[in-house]
């Protein structure tokens, strides 16, 4: 695997906060450049490529797929999409296969959706058009034989009225999802399968293992909860079928799964997750070879992240602070001077443990963990007395830089998430933030 040094990007500094080195990648100024959803694999297979997404500000240009050369920076446009007219139509998810040089993109087109696969090696680009109806394929990723694609729906967002904010449909979809389906997607043919179909729970992030065909995994939706609309009893966020047999892994028993943001490691034989219970940021770690389950507590009230990515050799974890959205433009006035919507750096995790971070985390596990998934804790004094007590068990957590936040975002439609992806020599958190002209933008800060 080449390790990526970047000496080919211009726009570089030195974070004065942590010390760490950081540098800005664009394939072109004045867009806004996005990277992917942060389980999404954003790398080719050799880890050469990194492949971002680009959309001109002005809507005058097309949205496009960017391969960046990580040893030159050279940058090529790989797909361009142009809207119609009558706006109908747009880019959504775009992720590298896990194991070889194939690129699928997801598109809307009117009431359905379709992928574009990309080879990237050779250029050829294949229209997959499903063979029914598919209103919406939020992610691109494919199982590691590149022969399937997933898209998920809930049925009952069909009957929610228009003006459902997210926060209540997140409540009303988790408490009482009724019927949910995820579809299989063959992108040799575009024939489309029922792989789920539940009424027990939300179906989530479709998220198939980067080795094994027969393993895929989602999650139970469900992130905010009312008293009308309460968390389920039997709320499990990390769900596993096997594709093979049709059955579902137990992570009830030994395998528990409470963490959220569920990722699998390189060689698919671990899954990474976290959760923030007691006021401790947790690290969950599945291991399906040894049927065991492992929790790891940080220090109170440091390293709270939106997402968690182990790094491909699994040395460390990143987590990528939090995400902000309009909606949030109070809590952020309410904090005081730091939260100006003309401050680079709003708020403050590391030193206001009430406030969600705009941090990059590094976070390393300790040899063993003496807080297991079995173990209940009945108060978060008992659990930050615990770290306290422990000191040699608690997760290392590590800011490695800072990142501008959504109230410099001129695209202000959709929540903003820094989707933290790790370069696959281990050697760089690759994020995106916001540029002073207040785009788009991906930053890489060396981790080691």
């Amino acid at each position: 695997m080449p390790s990526v040094t970047f000496d080919w990007a211009t726009d570089r500094w030195t974070d004065p906060w942590t010390g760490t080195e950081v540098v800005r990648l664009a394939p072109e100024e004045g867009l806004h450049v996005h990277i992917s959803y942060f389980r999404s694999t954003a790398f080719t297979r050799d880890g050469t490529r990194l492949a971002l997404r680009g959309d001109d500000p002005e809507g005058r240009r097309p949205s496009c797929i960017w391969a960046i050369d990580l040893q030159s920076g050279d940058a090529e446009r790989v797909h361009e999409y142009r809207v119609p007219d009558d706006g109908s139509a747009g880019l959504a998810g775009w992720a590298v296969s896990p194991q070889s040089h194939l690129m699928q993109v997801a598109e809307r087109v009117g009431d359905r959706s379709e992928i574009v696969r990309i080879d990237l090696d050779h250029g050829a680009t294949t229209r997959i058009e499903p063979d029914r109806p598919l209103p919406h394929i939020v992610f691109a990723e494919c199982t590691a034989d590149d022969r399937y694609a997933f898209a998920y729906e809930a049925l009952k967002d069909r009957e929610l009225p228009a003006r459902t904010t997210p926060l209540e449909r997140a409540a009303i979809l988790g408490s009482e999802p009724g019927p949910n389906l995820m579809y299989r997607i063959d992108l040799h043919t575009g024939a489309v399968d029922t792989i789920i179909e539940t009424d027990q729970f939300w179906v989530g992030h479709p998220n198939p293992n980067p080795v094994d065909s027969s393993l895929f995994m989602c999650c139970q939706e469900g992130y905010y909860f009312t008293e009308r609309y309460p968390s389920p009893l039997d709320m499990q966020r990390q769900r596993i079928l096997d594709l093979s047999s049709g059955r579902w892994l137990d992570l009830q028993g030994r395998l528990r799964s409470r963490g959220t943001h569920e990722h699998w490691s390189a060689d698919g034989e671990r899954v990474y997750s976290h959760g923030w219970p007691f006021g401790c940021h947790a690290i969950h770690v599945n291991d399906l070879k040894r049927d065991r389950a492992s929790r790891y507590l940080g220090r109170p009230g440091i390293g709270d992240s939106i997402h968690m990515t182990p790094a491909p050799d699994e040395s460390f974890m990143t987590g990528d602070g939090r995400s902000f959205s309009i909606v949030d433009v109070g809590l952020l006035e309410s904090l005081g001077q730091d939260a100006s919507p003309t401050s680079t750096h709003p708020w403050d995790g590391l030193h206001n443990n009430r406030s969600a971070t705009e941090i990059i985390w590094k976070f390393e596990l300790p040899e063993e963990t003496v807080w297991p998934e079995v173990r209940e804790f009945q108060s978060d004094a008992e659990a930050c007395q615990a770290t306290v007590d422990h000191p040699d068990h608690v997760v290392t957590t590590t800011p490695i830089c800072r990142f501008r936040s959504m109230p410099r975002l001129k695209m202000r439609a959709g929540r903003f998430e820094t989707n933290v992806h790790i370069t696959p020599d281990s050697r760089w958190a690759v994020f995106q933030s916001v540029s002073e002209q207040g785009l788009y933008e991906v930053w890489a800060a060396r981790v080691k």
